[in-house]
């Protein structure tokens, strides 16, 4: 048996087959091959979904720049340890609003500058549907104001 590794869309497959598949191929060692492949492609996909969850921030270069430790940070935040602030920065996890001002306080930061990428998403949402609004408006005949359309 040899392991050989495929490429794919999501990364590379790997499983292990015979080197001769003509000599020693059967049924159940091909389902094998196709299992551990699917496997592994399911696993690769799930650790692609889990980055791209991920909320992009500045708060590790903030707090860098600051010269400040993710401990001390914490501690001035009122966080128990830094594992929690650990999270906010690595973005998987978004910092209750009553943190992310503490952390804008602490910081002299806005949350957009804090949250650069999930500002301009949340601005280009509302912006669209204004612009939708509008649209709709002007798409419409207007009543004219003695009621007569």
């Amino acid at each position: 048996m040899t392991a050989k590794h495929a490429p794919s869309e999501h990364g590379t497959l790997t499983a292990a087959y015979p080197q001769n598949l003509d000599n020693h191929a059967s049924f159940p060692s091909l389902c094998n091959l196709f299992e551990n492949a699917t496997v592994e492609k399911s696993l690769t996909h799930t650790r692609m979904e889990e980055n791209k969850k991920r909320i992009p921030n500045q708060l590790v270069l903030i707090r860098k720049r600051m010269n400040l430790s993710q401990k001390r940070v914490a501690r001035m935040i009122g966080l128990r340890d830094a594992t929690v602030l650990s999270r906010y920065e690595s973005g998987r996890a978004l910092p209750p609003l009553k943190i992310a001002l503490r952390l804008a306080v602490l910081y002299d930061a806005t949350l957009s500058e804090m949250f650069r990428e999930l500002s301009r998403r949340s601005r280009r949402q509302v912006l669209g549907r204004e612009e939708e609004e509008i649209s709709r408006r002007r798409g419409r005949p207007r009543k004219s104001p003695g009621g007569d359309a």
